[in-house]
């Protein structure tokens, strides 16, 4: 008896899943779009608790029977880039047997998403969700807000927080490793700061709009002219990692970090590093991509409201930090100073994804902070 109730409860759920399936499929076929599909969802709860231990068993397996994860596992669009987007268009639908998904590395209909607010709204069970865990790690306190609830309240520190901090944080740190391994980089940003400050009474906000070099380290459905119909209830995800490295936007070395790109004068290669002066700084301009290939911030309607704050507060560190100090990776016992720059820029290589992007293993790196003549010694941030 039992035994037949399991059987009847496997079938049922075998008939719903099947359902679902040829539901997603049908309704996907209508927008005329490549179609991928994967046996589970990305954000499937089992699936993230389990991706460490089954990501190796799934991958080894033979005839390509694994390749459905190349897409599907936390941090994939960072790892991937715009390698999906060359293979198959520029939009294409990821099935799932309960969701569905578009995914967009279209400027152009980019943008119109961005423009069209209230047809494609947030996932705003995504923030409740962010809320409930921020309120139930607070249960206890008994504080009172006058306009906002306490779930409000504590919900908005948690996106202030992971938003507001977090999103600046980690540029910081990715910026100083690849800074300490691009010395000529880090030279060129000094030069700047150097001629700015030049001995200045003013604030970093003052001085924030002539930090063209540093602000530059830092900048890291109509599709194709066609009109595609996009089906209800559809995730649409704007590829954004794989627009900003899409070598039909940036070139040839589209993933080479390379921050001069971002300015335009006559003076914006690095290797005039002997040429200084403020007024050469001046002429500096900031190079302003082509409309729907860089939005970082986001944009129209959806942008951060603290896109400025972020830029002021990434200026601000980078310039107070190398205004007197020169940051270089520690050599490792028989390593010359090029392999020691070599191994800091493996190590941002080898990412993994949280609820942010964070490097595997950063404390494999350490950084020497090495006072100029005459500037105090930085205790501690060796």
């Amino acid at each position: 008896m039992f035994s037949s109730l399991l059987y009847g409860l496997l079938l049922v759920a075998i008939g719903s899943l099947f359902a679902s399936v040829s539901s997603n499929v049908r309704l996907a076929r209508k927008s005329k779009l490549p179609i991928v599909l994967s046996p589970i969802d990305a954000v499937n709860p089992f699936w993230v608790l389990a991706q460490p231990l089954l990501l190796p068993l799934i991958n080894s397996l033979p005839w390509g029977l694994g390749r459905w994860t190349r897409y599907n596992h936390r941090g994939w669009l960072f790892h991937d880039k715009f390698g999906m987007h060359v293979e198959l268009v520029d939009a294409w639908m990821h099935l799932t047997p309960f969701t569905r998904t578009l995914y967009l590395a279209d400027t152009a209909a980019c943008q119109e998403v961005y423009k069209r607010k209230d047809d494609f709204q947030k996932p705003t069970h995504l923030f409740r969700e962010a809320k409930e865990i921020s309120t139930s790690q607070n249960e206890g306190s008994t504080a009172t807000f006058s306009g906002l609830s306490r779930a409000d309240a504590f919900g908005d520190i948690y996106v202030f927080s992971l938003a507001g901090h977090e999103a600046t944080g980690n540029a910081l740190t990715f910026a100083l490793y690849l800074l300490a391994g691009h010395p000529e980089v880090q030279a060129w940003v000094q030069e700047e700061i150097d001629s700015v400050y030049d001995d200045s009474n003013k604030s970093t906000y003052e001085l924030f709009p002539r930090m063209k070099h540093c602000l530059a380290v830092i900048q890291k459905l109509h599709i194709n002219g066609r009109e595609y119909s996009v089906p209800a209830k559809t995730m649409v995800i704007l590829n954004i990692t794989a627009i900003h490295t899409h070598p039909k936007h940036w070139g040839k070395d589209s993933l080479i970090w390379r921050p001069s790109r971002w300015i335009t004068s006559s003076h914006n290669s690095t290797q005039t590093l002997g040429l200084r002066g403020d007024e050469k700084h001046r002429e500096d301009e900031e190079w302003q991509p082509e409309a729907g290939t860089f939005f970082p911030w986001s944009d129209g309607s959806k942008v951060c409201p603290g896109m400025r704050f972020s830029k002021v507060e990434f200026v601000a560190v980078l310039s107070t930090l190398l205004r007197h100090h020169h940051v270089e990776p520690r050599s490792h016992a028989g390593e010359n100073k090029e392999d020691a720059r070599r191994r800091t820029l493996s190590v941002l290589g080898d990412c993994r994804f949280a609820m942010t992007l964070y490097m595997a293993d950063p404390r494999s790196v350490a950084m020497c902070w090495t006072p100029f003549a005459g500037s105090q010694d930085m205790t501690g941030l060796d």
